[in-house]
């Protein structure tokens, strides 16, 4: 099992209770967040074409700020395996569009 994170208790607190908070919670779950995932280097986002921090901040907006989510997030790997998740999702996504992209086949000579 991991040891308890420091920030464990603060995230948990503050995600739990997104709905309620005040601008310095908010202000307070951004840094958290953006700190615990800035550290962390999922293989993931080897297969991404933009840098790390655009990918954090937009999983921030996704899923941090969407209080409609029922998510629990009880701990700093937790929110490290969300944030791996979300970016599996997005490769996902990426090889679907992707697939389905017709080349353009026009031909300017043939005019």
């Amino acid at each position: 099992m991991t040891e308890t994170h420091r920030l464990d208790a603060e995230l948990h607190a503050l995600w739990n209770h997104r709905r309620d908070l005040d601008e310095p919670g908010w202000t307070r779950l951004y840094e958290i967040v953006m700190t615990v995932l800035a550290n962390y280097q999922p293989r993931e986002l080897a297969g991404l074409p933009e840098d790390r921090d655009v990918y954090i901040l937009d999983f921030f907006q996704d899923k941090v700020l969407r209080l409609d989510l029922l998510s629990r997030c009880d701990h700093v790997g937790a929110l490290r395996v969300y944030y791996q998740r979300y970016l599996r999702d997005l490769i996902r996504s990426k090889q679907s569009r992707s697939k389905w992209e017709v080349a353009d086949q026009h031909d300017p000579d043939d005019e």
